[in-house]
């Protein structure tokens, strides 16, 4: 993957629209109990033309005289609510009383006030704002259902909003059984979310209507044609019949949007190697003859074939096809595949590309930032598909270990689905990461425990049911300096507990802070959620005070933060951290310390195919003002500066990655993760590595199918050829590991180091697993020793190092417990110690790394004996 964005530029000739649709397909009718169908003339009454079991009554359009009436549609005028004339469509009591599952359709085309006016197109409920089933075509259109009013609204919301004059098909499910709530659009899924609600949760169905709000909202403006009510889930494919069946009868007007479309579209640059082609709104499709771009089953998302840097542009065309509501129009484009410049692979952001991650939480554990994300996958398309949570970590801010998915949702037999928005914390030597999940039990969210030795797991179920059932999500966990520990989480309220000293348990019940406009900041023209807080909160404690960063003002959101005196306020609205930007409709924050640096920890959607449902995690660096303020900053692709070299002649996993363009990593045999889907050109990054005074050798472990080769460059994917190692045709077996090894010549200093991979077949040439470098070799002098000694109860190793030369050297030294490093003079011994926050340990290894001032070297190492000081 990479991240420089696709662009489009004057377009060559447009074929006119293919013929409006003919009716292939028609609206089920098992479970139909309400089809009104405006096509009449005149009068007041609409008959319900289901005739199922469970039909209910007819229709009354309220206020209505015949001119409203199109022959295709009802016209409804709009008006305040206390309107006199306005219309609106009363629908029979108790429609869907009783019912633990709906499906309602609505054939609809929306006047442009209804863009930025408060509206509800439907209402099943009463005329009190409290409990109500409906659908509004405000902003990004939604359907939502409630029984505690707009703060306890479940929401299936759109991302874009609807055009004006421009017939729509709007469907809204309540699936009882799976615990959902759908919205489509034009017979497509566009989000699902989670609830605990059905249509018999509204008890009171004494006034269900067309056009009206329980709230002071104005009359809904614009035209209904067909609106259908079943008392069942309708399928994907149901949805997309009854989308196709109204459409019909506004075909002649799809035609001339479908060319207009067609019209607007531009040639297109593709500078990545998964691109995801423009879609118009979700109106395009694109189909490449150009054996360079390969296009998906979805007709947006790509394969390309990027050329090397300097290499020279690959040229061609594609055929777009836009439809509105299956009436299609084509046009044929100039498409280049563009080569890169030679310093292209600098960026830094996002952190991660082989894989898509959401919802960052950081944590430092000693000279290591880990980061804990939710894993978006693959395609997802109008709603969160997540099933585990994943780690990473990094001890120079540049290069980044995966360690792979460390808990999923299966971890947790009481869980079915959604691995959402969590955070680990350390204590006593142990880990726990803090999750929302949904319980198959209730249907709704909970937040569960997982436990863990290291901070990479693997982590198991801590308690074999959820610590806190039928919630909320996005929990944060901090301890105080006092040692308790403090659990917040929330959407659309905020809770808080205190957490017992296990980390496991609480007494008492979690209390609701008290969202107020000082303390969190004023949401304009939403009576139903005054305060800026949505969701997201990350908690910490910086000098004193007390900070709380989190997700503001869904859709799309920003980052905000609020301070306190205490760990539960008053809480005191800061400001905006991080605008409205990147591709996404969401943003998650964290924010710690590292190295003596600030570091803010966020999520967009900057990969190719990102959007609000394929994210990525990104990292800036930043300085508090003077005043303990966190300034606004934006988001980058340069995002952070590397604060250490990396030390190539360590042995590295191969999953160790800057950046990258091609590759994904898989499990390996016996644990761990390996580099795989290697194909021809494709490369990985890896930042600031010093090779002091000159590297030997060069050796990866891989594991062959096709013979190619591996290019070791500096610089860029186009620098400095300091090594060649080929690799023989293999099995194909991905764990049948062999090690290669190459002479290397002129890799000296500190560089960015590229390899860069080769072969002459198509389709996957080799995995890797690890790599290393041996240094040339040189006589520093060098000696160490390892000793534990008892510090409160806790192991502490002390490491000793010896200069026997007569120049000065710096040592690295690397424990199972963290890496520093030390200088030493000649000779002059230096020590340094690691708590381990263990009360014993077992045998281990120190190993050493010195380099002298004049470039020499020396590598050596340690053992650590056992120790119990409990």
């Amino acid at each position: 993957m990479g991240i420089v964005p696709i662009s489009a530029s004057v377009a060559s000739g447009a074929e006119a629209p293919a013929a409006a649709p003919t009716a292939s397909s028609s609206a089920p009718t098992d479970g139909l109990i309400g089809q009104y169908l405006f096509t009449q003339g005149a009068g007041t009454t609409v008959a319900n033309s289901a005739t199922g079991p469970g039909a209910v009554g007819d229709a009354t359009v309220v206020n209505g005289t015949d001119d409203l009436w199109n022959g295709d549609s009802l016209s409804f005028i709009g008006g305040d609510k206390s309107s006199p004339t306005a219309n609106w469509v009363e629908l029979p009591d108790d429609i869907l009383a009783g019912k633990e599952s709906a499906s309602i359709t609505t054939e609809v085309q929306i006047d442009a006030s209804m863009k930025s006016n408060f509206n509800f197109l439907w209402n099943i409920g009463n005329d009190a704002n409290t409990t109500y089933y409906f659908s509004s075509v405000r902003d990004e259109p939604r359907t939502a259902i409630t029984v505690t009013s707009g703060g306890g609204e479940f929401n299936a919301r759109a991302t874009a909003g609807l055009d004006a004059g421009r017939w729509y098909n709007l469907t809204s499910v309540i699936d009882g059984d799976a615990g959902t709530i759908s919205f489509y659009i034009d017979g497509k899924l566009i989000t699902t979310t989670p609830t605990t609600l059905t249509p018999a949760s509204i008890e009171d169905q004494s006034l269900n209507a067309i056009g009206r709000s329980p709230w002071p909202d104005p009359f809904f403006k614009g035209e209904v044609a067909a609106f259908r009510v079943y008392d069942r889930a309708l399928t994907a494919s149901e949805i997309s019949d009854v989308s196709d069946a109204d459409a019909v009868a506004h075909a002649d007007e799809f035609g001339p949007a479908a060319q207009a479309i067609a019209d607007s579209i531009t040639p297109v640059t593709v500078a990545t190697t998964n691109p995801a082609l423009p879609d118009y709104n979700g109106t395009v499709t694109w189909a490449s003859n150009l054996p360079e771009l390969t296009i998906g089953d979805d007709g947006r998302l790509a394969s390309a074939i990027v050329p090397k840097a300097g290499e020279p542009d690959v040229k061609g065309t594609l055929t777009a096809t836009a439809s509105v509501r299956g009436v299609t129009a084509t046009k044929t484009v100039d498409v280049t595949i563009k080569a890169p410049p030679a310093d292209s692979d600098s960026w830094g952001n996002p952190v991660v590309q082989t894989i898509y991650t959401a919802d960052p939480a950081p944590l430092v554990v000693g000279d290591t930032f880990y980061l804990y994300t939710g894993h978006d996958e693959d395609n997802s398309v109008g709603r969160f598909v997540m099933n585990d949570w994943h780690v990473f970590s990094s001890t120079d801010m540049a290069n980044w270990t995966h360690h792979g998915p460390a808990l999923s949702v299966s971890t947790f037999a009481w869980a079915k689905s959604d691995a959402w928005a969590g955070q680990a914390i350390e204590r006593d030597g142990k880990f726990y990461w803090y999750v929302p999940t949904t319980e198959t039990a209730t249907g709704q969210m909970a937040i569960g425990v997982a436990v863990a030795d290291s901070p990479v797991g693997p982590f198991r179920d801590a308690l074999g049911h959820p610590l806190v059932s039928r919630t909320q999500i996005d929990p944060t966990v901090f301890i105080d300096d006092d040692g308790q520990a403090h659990l917040y989480w929330g959407n659309p309220d905020l809770y808080h507990l205190e957490l017992n000293a296990d980390m496991i348990s609480y007494d008492g019940e979690p209390q609701k802070i008290e969202l107020t406009a000082e303390g969190y900041g004023t949401r304009p023209n939403n009576v139903n959620r005054p305060t800026l807080y949505e969701e997201g909160p990350w908690v910490y404690k910086r000098n004193g005070t007390y900070y709380n960063m989190f997700a503001a003002e869904c859709c799309g959101e920003f980052l905000a933060y609020s301070t306190a005196p205490t760990p539960t306020g008053p809480w005191t609205y800061g400001g905006a951290v991080m605008p409205r930007q990147g591709a996404s409709f969401t943003n998650h924050g964290g924010v710690v310390d590292f190295k003596g640096k600030s570091y803010l920890v966020y999520h967009n959607g900057a990969l190719p195919g990102g959007s609000g449902f394929t994210r990525s995690v990104a990292i800036e660096e930043f300085e508090y003002n003077a005043d303990g303020s966190i300034p606004e900053m934006n988001m980058t692709t340069a995002g952070t500066t590397q604060v250490q070299a990396l030390d190539p002649f360590q042995r590295q996993e191969a999953e160790t990655i800057s950046w990258e363009s091609g590759v994904e990593v898989a499990p390996t045999t016996g644990g761990g993760l390996h580099v795989t889907d290697v194909d021809n050109r494709d490369y990985i990054k890896v930042n600031g590595a010093d090779f002091g005074a000159g590297a030997d050798t060069f050796t990866a472990r891989v594991a062959p199918s096709q013979a190619g080769h591996i290019e070791v460059r500096l610089g860029s994917r186009a620098g400095t050829l300091v090594a060649t190692c080929d690799v023989p045709s293999g099995s194909g077996d991905s764990q049948d590991w062999i090690d290669v090894t190459c002479p290397v010549t002129g890799a000296t200093g500190t560089s960015d180091v590229f390899f860069v991979f080769t072969g002459d077949g198509s389709g996957d040439l080799f995995d890797i697993d690890s790599w290393q470098f041996t240094v040339v070799e040189t006589d520093l002098e060098l000696a160490s020793s390892a000793a534990v000694r008892c510090v409160a109860g806790k192991a502490q190793v002390v490491v000793t190092v010896r200069n026997l030369d007569t120049v000065p050297a710096d040592a690295v030294i690397r424990t199972p417990f963290g890496t520093k490093t030390v200088a030493v003079a000649a000779g002059a011994a230096a020590s340094t110690s690691f708590a381990t926050r263990l009360a014993s340990i077992t045998s281990g290894t120190a190993t050493l790394t010195g380099t002298a001032a004049d470039g020499q070297r020396y590598e050596g190492s340690a053992p650590i004996p056992p120790r119990a000081c409990g």
